[in-house]
């Protein structure tokens, strides 16, 4: 099954000639055409959207070490005001949605 791609391509106008609208729905017309990009960049582009998912958590648990090991942590925060929550819950939430994303960008 052959991949269709979008390709965009200006149009020469006249100025004053259109009313605004018009020169924007007619100033781009959409030709289907052969991707210009081979599976191999989306491949990489997905890698490297992986790995920066995966640099990310690793800079939010960094941030949560650090905020333990300040002192300034002590038990669970029951405040969501507090900033040790508030680097808990980005933490915790990156951990959990970054996985989906980075398999769905892999298989894709």
């Amino acid at each position: 099954m052959e991949t269709q791609c979008v390709r965009f391509e200006k149009h020469e106008r006249a100025p004053g000639q259109r009313t605004f609208w018009q020169v924007i729905r007619d100033g781009i017309r959409i030709l289907p055409d052969k991707c210009a990009t081979s599976a191999k960049e989306v491949m990489t582009t997905a890698i490297v959207c992986t790995a920066l998912l995966g640099f990310l958590l690793f800079l939010l648990g960094l941030n949560v070490s650090m905020g333990r090991g300040s002192g300034a942590a002590g038990d669970y925060p029951n405040d969501p005001a507090e900033p040790f929550f508030k680097r808990l819950r980005a933490h915790g939430n990156t951990a959990e949605y970054a996985p989906m994303l980075a398999v769905l960008m892999l298989c894709s």
